[in-house]
């Protein structure tokens, strides 16, 4: 194993692992993703939609954007770089592209959910355009560029912020779970000879 290649599944595994500390799969399986719905006094609704709470949310969100960043050596945009060091192991290598191709399908994809035109007029936002829009435009780039824009249009009312916070946050536990199987891989390949975790 390269030099390079070790150091950044050393990377991989730390950080999936304060990803795991962090807990926030965990607390959405909790909480749940859904919403109750109900009549005030005043025959107007009050809705409350279960989200992880703030603290949580962005620490996670901080190390988990890492794995997306193609600078990060551990990213998911560069595990085919990892995987073509011969030095590794034919089934961590495999493994590893299969992960990558698993992330790239699922962003490809269409949250079953939000129908053409919810947010914008014959728009279908993919996965992968939720996922960039509120994690650049909300929380890591708050300016006013295109996405924040965009970010503001598909917010502008409470019920479709909401449906697009819970769709964002269903994205981030999926890619959270992707994240931890390629750090199960990693952790069996940099382990000495004899002492793989088989049942990972």
């Amino acid at each position: 194993m390269e030099q390079g290649t070790w150091l950044a599944l050393t990377q991989l595994v730390e950080h999936a692992n304060k990803l795991t500390q962090y807990g926030f799969t965990q607390h959405a399986i909790e909480a749940g993703l859904g919403f109750h719905a109900a009549r005030d006094a005043e025959g107007g609704w009050e809705i409350e939609f279960a989200l992880p709470d703030d603290k949580e949310r962005d620490a996670t969100l901080l190390t988990f954007r890492r794995f997306l960043l193609r600078r990060e050596a551990y990213s998911f945009h560069n595990f085919e770089r990892i995987a073509s060091d011969t030095g590794l192991t034919m089934g961590f290598r495999n493994g590893l592209i299969r992960i990558r191709q698993s992330f790239l399908a699922y962003l490809s994809g269409h949250p079953s959910q939000i129908e053409v035109g919810f947010f914008e007029e014959g728009v279908a936002p993919t996965r992968g355009e939720i996922l960039d829009t509120v994690l650049n435009a909300a929380f890591f780039h708050t300016d006013e560029s295109p996405k924040r824009g965009r970010y503001q249009n598909w917010c502008r009312d409470d019920i479709r912020a909401s449906i697009l916070h819970q769709a964002f946050t269903r994205i981030v536990v999926t890619v959270l779970e992707l994240i931890e199987q390629a750090a199960v891989l990693a952790r069996n390949e940099l382990a000495p000879p004899g002492n793989e975790n088989v049942a990972a």
